[in-house]
């Protein structure tokens, strides 16, 4: 867990050039003057380094607007997310607790593709107009209602008082506070008010929420697909998908005994709980028989509840929408999206209650079951595919299994 106060050991790693920019920025700055500046995304929510930063400007400046832009802005020179930061910097007799609005933005388009190229809005009858595809004078123009305290606050132009930013996180990413994903959170509590429901963070239910160990596969690819030796390895895409186009090839016989060892600790399992954590971050799997006894990918974040019919329940309400906005809440990086075992430790987790407040696992189990037995229903449905293809190739002329009799 990152510290509530950035500590006085020197990083071993050095000082990243963003930070020196953003220091010596305010550096220059006058008292009561203001300086935009264009920051990597994770300046807003990293833990470690960026943590620091953020102390750095809540003590020397106000913050007074958090813009995140869309993904293409720099594109094609670089695939970065970045983010604007508006900031004044405090005079000597500024109180030093002083509460204020701090304004936060959401770009969603940027008037061009990750090529460069640009993209052109269209008008009622769908046609190309000459006018860029952008937000950014929305944004603009919220952040001048915002100026004069008359923001009609939206899902992606809003404000959030100082006040209640995190004081262990300091996170200032605007999808951290966007409406929706605290009216999420709003929606669990006013859950946990029910009378027959209780609201339990996933780390006190489950006996473990840790990510995959890395793990070097690459030398061990193959194209051959069957053999003693041979296993499946599932990327992230290929875990979600029914009939793995994505799946990868593996041959263990080029692996000592040390390293076969490890690689088996990552094997699967039918109906393990995973949640993808890079990239396309907050994908819920509960894996089937044909991932059993194959190799996963190490970029997921593994929910071991040791209740079959619990762990489906809450897969369940990952799935859904109340679960991926939570889940989602939390994400952060520059280059990609990042999701930490630590930020699902602390997912609020609805559950059904009997009248002295512990579980109804009754209520639970129907759940449950209904979510394996659709499990079981995928696993019936891929092996008739699968039995459908191989009686295709056998009946075509030239075919493997033709020629053999």
């Amino acid at each position: 867990m990152s510290p509530t106060v950035p500590t006085s050991e020197p990083l071993p790693g050095g000082v990243p050039p963003e930070v020196l920019f953003i220091e010596r920025g305010v550096q220059w700055l006058r008292p009561g003057g203001k300086m935009g500046i264009v920051v990597p995304k994770g300046v807003l929510e990293n833990p470690e380094v960026s943590l620091a930063v953020r102390h750095f400007l809540f003590r020397e400046t106000f913050v007074r607007a958090v813009v995140t832009l869309h993904k293409h802005t720099f594109q094609p020179y670089t695939g970065s997310r970045t983010a604007l930061l508006v900031l004044e910097k405090k005079r000597t007799d500024t109180i030093p607790e002083e509460d204020y609005p701090i304004f936060m933005g959401l770009s969603r388009k940027i008037g061009q593709d990750s090529e460069g190229e640009p993209i052109y809005a269209k008008d009622e009858d769908g046609r190309r107009t000459d006018i860029l595809d952008h937000d950014l004078d929305e944004i603009f123009e919220a952040w001048q209602q915002h100026s004069v305290s008359a923001l009609e606050p939206s899902e992606y132009t809003f404000s959030v008082e100082r006040s209640s930013l995190d004081r262990r996180s300091l996170n200032i990413s605007p999808q951290a506070h966007q409406p929706s994903f605290n009216e999420a959170i709003a929606q669990v509590m006013r859950i946990a008010d029910a009378d027959d429901f209780v609201v339990i963070p996933l780390g006190e239910i489950a006996a473990s929420v840790t990510k995959g160990q890395r793990y070097k596969r690459e030398d061990l690819e193959t194209d051959t697909r069957s053999g003693s030796n041979i296993i499946k390895y599932f990327t992230p895409a290929a875990l979600l998908q029914d009939r793995p186009e994505s799946v990868k090839y593996l041959d263990l016989s080029r692996v000592s005994v040390r390293r076969r060892a490890i690689l088996d600790r990552h094997k699967l399992h039918r109906l393990q709980l995973l949640v993808t954590r890079s990239g396309s971050v907050g994908r819920v799997i509960l894996t089937t028989k044909h991932h059993e006894g194959h190799l996963g990918t190490d970029d997921v974040i593994h929910i071991d509840v040791s209740d079959m019919y619990l762990r489906a329940y809450i897969y369940a309400f990952l799935k859904g929408e109340l679960g991926q906005k939570l889940l989602k809440k939390n994400e952060y990086g520059t280059i990609q999206q990042h999701l930490e075992p630590a930020h699902v430790r602390e997912l609020l987790i609805p559950l059904p209650a009997l009248s002295d407040g512990s579980f109804d696992s009754t209520r639970i189990r129907t759940i449950g079951e209904q979510v394996i037995e659709s499990i079981a229903t995928k696993e019936r449905s891929i092996d008739q595919e699968n039995q459908a293809a191989a009686a295709l190739d056998a009946e075509l002329p030239g075919s493997a299994s033709n020629a053999s009799s």
